[in-house]
Parts: C-alpha cells; sequence; structure tokens
C-alpha cells in the first residue's frame, strides 16, 4: 500500500502495467500473425516423417510381410515418431489404425477431398481434407507418389503393393499449433519484465527525486529558511519548475525581510513620537503647579509628536491602498503649469526664509489625469526638495514635451554628499541616509514620500527616476499629456 501513496510507487506501478500490456498485445498481434505459419509447420513436421516411414512401409510389402507384421510395424513407427498413422488396402478402408479408433471405415482420396499440394524438407506431400463420415475433422498427409488417383496417386489395382499408408492429423491440433508459441512468449516476458521493472525504477527516481528535493525546499520555506538549494540544472519542465520554486522562495525572503525592515521601522518611528507624547504627558498629568509658558511648550510638544505619527500612518496606510490595489482613478482636466505654481507656492515661505533660490521654467501642457493623486505625487517631491536643500541653495522647477505625448517634469535641488549608488535607494520604503539628516533633525522626513510619489507615477502610467547632475539631485517624472 505504501507504493500507492507516493508518485514514486505509482510511476513503477504505471511503467509496469504500460510494459504488461505491451507485451501482451504485442504476443497477441504475434500470434494472429504467426497462427498460420504454425499450423503449416505442424503439417511440415508430420510430412518430413511420413517419406521415412512409407519407404520402410513399402519395402516390408514387397518382401512380403503379412498384414499382421505389416500393422505391427504401423503401430511401432507411430509411437517412434509420434505420430497417427492409416493403413488402407485398395478400397481405400482403413485396415490398421495406429490409434485403434477408425478400423473398418471407409476414407476418401480424390479430387473431392484434396486441398493441395505442398513439400516440406525436400519432400513432396498431398494433403486432404475429411469433414464427413466417422473419420472427421481429419487431415490427412501423404507422399505424392504413394497415394493412389488421378495425378498424384500409384494405381494399386495394377502394382504389387496392396496397402498405402497415410498420416493423419487433427484438424483441433492444427488449430492449437500456436499454443507452440506460447513457451518462448513466455521466455521473452519473463526477461521483458524483470529489465522493464529495473528501468521503471530509474526512470521513476529519476524523475522524483527532484521533487523530493523541492518538497524538502518548501518545508525548509514553512520554517524560515530562504536560501535553499533546487536541482536547477535540468532543462526539462522539472528543472523549470525547480528555478521558478527558487525564485519564488528568493521572492518571498525579499518580502519578508522588506515585511521586518518595515516593521523595525515603523516600531521605531511611532517609539519615538510616542515617547514623548507619553513622557510630556505624564510630566503634564503629575506636575499641578507647572509654570502656564512651559505647560503650553509641553503641550505643544505633544500636539507636534501626534501629527507627526498621524502623519506616519496616513503614509503606510496610503501605501498600502496602493499596493493592494484598491486605490480608484478619476480622470480630470489638468492644467501641469497652474498645477505646478500652486504646489511651488506652498513651500515659497520656507525656502525664501532659508535664503534658497526657487526657479520655474514650466511649457503650457494640458493632461487627462487623476488630479489629486499627481498633485500629492509633486507635493512629496517638492517636500523632498524643502528639506534636503541647503541653505543658500536652489530648487528647479521644469516641465516640457519630450514628444510623442509625453511630459517631462523635474524637480531638481543643490546637494552636496550623495552617489549615484545610493539613488535607486531612495525610493525604498523607510530608507533614510540618516536618521537626524533634515533641516533641523527631526524634520528629516518618513522615508516613505519618495516611494509614494513613484508608486502614484506608476499607477497614472508614468516613470519617476533619480539622477545627479552638475551638484543636482534631479527628480525626472514623464507622464503622458494630451496632444493637441
Amino acid at each position: 500500500m505504501h507504493l500507492l501513496h507516493s508518485l514514486h510507487g505509482k510511476l513503477i506501478i504505471a511503467s509496469i502495467c504500460v510494459v504488461l500490456v505491451a507485451v501482451a498485445v504485442a504476443g497477441a498481434v504475434f500470434i494472429l500473425v504467426s497462427r498460420g505459419d504454425e499450423r503449416d509447420r505442424e503439417l511440415e513436421h508430420v510430412a518430413s516423417r511420413s517419406s521415412t516411414i512409407e519407404s520402410e512401409f513399402l519395402l516390408r510389402q514387397l518382401r512380403g510381410d503379412s498384414q499382421a507384421d505389416l500393422a505391427t510395424f504401423v503401430r511401432a513407427a507411430a509411437q517412434n515418431h509420434d505420430v497417427h498413422i492409416l493403413m488402407l488396402d485398395q478400397q481405400q478402408e482403413v485396415v490398421t489404425d495406429s490409434e485403434g479408433r477408425l478400423e473398418g471405415q471407409q476414407v476418401r482420396l480424390d479430387e473431392t477431398t484434396f486441398t493441395g499440394e505442398e513439400s516440406a524438407s525436400n519432400v513432396a506431400y498431398n494433403t486432404f481434407q475429411v469433414d464427413s463420415g466417422p473419420p472427421r475433422n481429419l487431415v490427412l498427409v501423404a507422399p505424392t507418389r504413394t497415394i493412389g488417383g488421378v495425378n498424384w496417386t500409384v494405381d494399386l489395382s495394377t502394382s504389387p503393393i496392396r496397402y498405402e499408408l497415410v498420416l493423419a492429423v487433427s484438424e483441433d491440433t492444427l488449430t492449437r499449433a500456436w499454443l507452440n508459441l506460447l513457451p518462448a512468449l513466455a521466455i521473452a516476458a519473463g526477461i521483458a519484465i524483470p529489465v522493464a521493472v529495473l528501468l521503471a525504477v530509474i526512470i521513476a527516481r529519476y524523475i522524483t527525486r527532484p521533487l523530493e528535493q523541492l518538497t524538502s525546499a518548501s518545508f525548509s520555506i514553512a520554517s524560515g529558511r530562504y536560501d535553499i538549494e533546487v536541482p536547477e540544472q535540468r532543462e526539462d519542465e522539472v528543472g523549470r519548475l525547480a528555478r521558478a520554486f527558487k525564485l519564488m522562495s528568493e521572492r518571498v525572503g525579499e518580502a519578508q525581510t522588506r515585511m521586518r525592515t518595515l516593521v523595525a521601522n515603523v516600531s521605531h518611528d511611532m517609539k519615538t513620537p510616542l515617547t514623548s507624547i507619553i513622557g510630556f504627558s505624564q510630566v503634564l498629568h503629575e506636575e499641578a503647579n507647572l509654570d502656564p509658558e512651559e505647560t503650553r511648550r509641553m503641550a505643544g510638544i505633544i500636539q507636534e509628536e501626534a501629527k507627526r505619527l498621524n502623519s506616519r500612518l496616513s503614509d503606510l496606510l496610503y501605501l498600502s491602498e496602493i499596493e493592494s490595489g484598491q486605490v480608484v482613478l478619476q480622470q480630470d482636466e489638468i492644467d501641469l503649469h497652474t498645477l505646478l505654481e500652486a504646489t511651488a507656492r506652498r513651500i515659497q515661505p520656507e525656502v525664501s526664509r532659508r535664503g534658497i533660490t526657487m526657479t520655474l521654467h514650466l511649457a503650457p501642457l494640458q493632461t487627462t489625469t487623476d488630479g489629486q493623486k499627481l498633485e500629492r505625487a509633486l507635493e512629496n517631491l517638492l517636500d523632498n526638495a524643502r528639506k534636503f536643500t541647503p541653505d543658500d541653495g536652489d530648487i528647479q522647477i521644469i516641465s516640457r514635451s519630450n514628444g510623442n505625448g509625453i511630459a517631462s517634469i523635474e524637480v531638481a535641488n543643490t546637494v552636496t554628499d550623495i552617489e549615484p549608488a545610493e539613488l535607486e535607494r531612495l525610493f525604498h520604503r523607510f530608507y533614510r541616509r540618516d536618521r537626524s539628516r533634515g533641516r533641523d533633525g527631526h524634520q528629516a522626513g518618513s522615508g516613505l514620500g519618495l516611494a509614494i510619489a513613484r508608486d502614484l507615477v506608476e499607477l497614472l502610467g508614468g516613470r519617476l527616476n533619480a539622477s545627479l547632475q552638475d551638484g543636482h539631485i534631479a527628480f525626472r517624472m514623464e507622464l503622458p499629456v494630451d496632444t493637441a
């Protein structure tokens, strides 16, 4: 029963069944094709003995042996050669039957019973089919020179020969002659089946071994291990399955790593404002005689940290909605020139206070897209530039048409110490080059703004990339626009 519970066992059993069916079908076809040959072979077996027996029988008659002596010879010859012999007189009546069943019966050997002339081992013989009378369903075989008749016999009425011999074969014996093939077929099957079983075991092992490795690898993944080894070298379906499985495990491992990083970052980002909130609220709760100015300062810190915490949660929820595909897109007619000007004005007071120069080079462009989500992406890019542009630096906002219905929006700001290899990581969730990197420490950001911006741009059918040029970092957004 264990074999039936495993693919390895089922493959072995299936292979054996296929071989058995193939051997049975091949044997049946071989027997069907060869049964006529076996019938002829049985007749040839009888005819090949008739010449020797007939020669000695004629010599005994010529030397004058009596009927009793001839009958004794017939019975002995039949036993020695394992054949059925009939001795006929001139009236074709059975005088002696080696099996003692047809003596005294008439046998007609003429045109009505003649079925053909054959030859075997250089001996010509005639065959007669007897289907009526007591000797029913017999095939009689005799050398051509010995049987009386029109063209194939010796006329016994003018010959000193008083008797003639014929060898009789039952039609049932000839019909069952194909049974002689069974021993050879049994030997062939006895050799083929063990070889087939051995090959089935080898082939089944070849197929199931990588599947067993994949099963073991899946258990490793279930236990939290993603550095698995699978049989990738094969080029068949199993090899492709193994490569796909390994790719899946790598993706799952990366997802788990990102999830752990996300949990760690979220925990850190939540812990800092919560610690401030809990600490200052505890002071306010326990200290009844605080100075009103100090109380307002602590309340202000609590409010600022609560807003910061709310902003983190809002960003996380928004990212979750985007990645789960739950965001619904609206179709609005958007004037990009107007949208960029309005978004830039929101950061103008702070950048002016810090001595940052902000220049706009905007082309008149129109597009049909979700205006709210495009505005959110632009706000994140400009907010990133506001936070990380050093005092007395500059911010450039440029829009232009690239042709073929594509608009380019570029937000570039002064940067001093970033490497090209770091650019792609800027779009990773929670990636921050330094947690105290912002203009005044606590405004360093959540590490989600650029990730949200890229997801939104891709959701709108565009692309967002970063590059370094002339001491600036440029975030270039490409979006489809209307072409009039």
